[in-house]
């Protein structure tokens, strides 16, 4: 299986381009592919932060090994990227950027927030999350109950870090398909789900 995901990733990282535009590859095609890609150690403790082959500086939290293997989640990040290419473009490569240097937390337990927004844009007060931007360049993310990247809000919280990184708006479009916040529209809830679908396709 992991050999599956590295020649995928490998075909994509040779081949991703935008209509139109330069090609947007943003792996390094320096990457040895005989080199095993760092891996959790059971034996040490938690959380470990490992970094995410393929990418510069991206990385993830995780609580134990199996949440989640960095293989999947380098997958994950390349349809990610394919498909916000493929919608919205990249042309001053500002979402490149924030895949490249992405850090995910993953978290074990649902969060409350004491504000929010549903995905129409209204206001909710002390919910629960699964997903919340921390910083420009970081994300923390509920495992999922069913514990599989399609089953998260991976995808939705990385739609939240690339419209900030691409709009330069300093929130990320907090309230979504809401009207006070500019950024986030049907097409990116519609992405969310592509790329979710994706996933489930590959068993992720």
């Amino acid at each position: 299986m992991l050999k599956k995901f590295l020649m995928v990733l490998f075909i994509a990282a040779t081949t991703l381009t935008c209509a139109g535009h330069h090609g947007t590859s943003f792996f390094s095609n320096r990457y040895d592919l005989t080199r095993e890609a760092p891996r959790c150690d059971p034996s040490k403790p938690f959380p470990q932060l490992i970094t995410i082959p393929y990418f510069k500086r991206a990385s993830q939290l995780i609580p134990r090994c199996e949440i989640y293997p960095n293989h999947k989640v380098a997958f994950a990040l390349t349809l990610f990227y394919h498909n916000w290419i493929e919608e919205f473009g990249d042309y001053d490569l500002a979402v490149k950027e924030m895949v490249e240097n992405v850090m995910i937390e993953w978290g074990e337990k649902v969060k409350v927030s004491v504000n929010g927004y549903h995905l129409d844009g209204k206001p909710i007060k002390n919910h629960n999350i699964i997903g919340r931007v921390m910083s420009p360049s970081m994300i923390w993310v509920f495992k999922g109950h069913k514990e599989a990247l399609s089953e998260t809000a991976l995808i939705h919280e990385l739609v939240h870090l690339a419209i900030r990184a691409q709009l330069g708006n300093g929130h990320g479009d907090p309230d979504h398909e809401g009207s006070k916040y500019s950024g986030w529209t049907i097409a990116h809830t519609r992405m969310i789900d592509v790329t979710k679908g994706m996933l489930r396709v590959f068993s992720l």
